[in-house]
C-alpha cells in the first residue's frame, strides 16, 4: 500500500516569475489566461483578475497556481506558467 505524500499549501501576497521576464503578480492585477490541449496547443484563453496566488509543495514538486475571475464570471485556477501579465497600452 503506497503511502500518501504530504502536500502543504499556503497563499502568496506576491509572485516573482522567472518565466515571464520577472514580472510581479499581485491579487487584483490583470491578467491573460490560456488552456492548452495535451499536444501544447492553445484550446481556450482569455482575460481576467487574478484573485489569489498559492503555492503547492510537495515532495516531488513546487507548484505555483493563480485563481482567477475570467471576464465571463467564471473562477479558473491554472498553473502559473499559463498566465501572463496584461497592460492596456493606448
Amino acid at each position: 500500500m503506497k503511502k500518501k505524500l504530504d502536500e502543504k499549501k499556503k497563499t502568496l501576497k506576491e509572485y516573482k516569475s522567472s518565466y515571464h521576464k520577472n514580472n510581479i503578480f499581485r491579487p487584483n492585477d490583470r491578467v491573460h489566461w490560456y488552456e492548452y490541449s495535451s499536444d501544447g496547443i492553445v484550446v481556450n484563453g482569455g482575460y481576467g483578475t487574478l484573485i489569489e496566488i498559492k503555492q503547492t509543495i510537495s515532495v516531488n514538486y513546487n507548484a505555483i497556481f493563480f485563481s482567477i475571475l475570467c471576464d465571463d464570471g467564471s473562477i479558473r485556477e491554472l498553473i502559473s506558467n499559463d498566465v501572463e501579465p496584461w497592460a492596456w497600452y493606448e
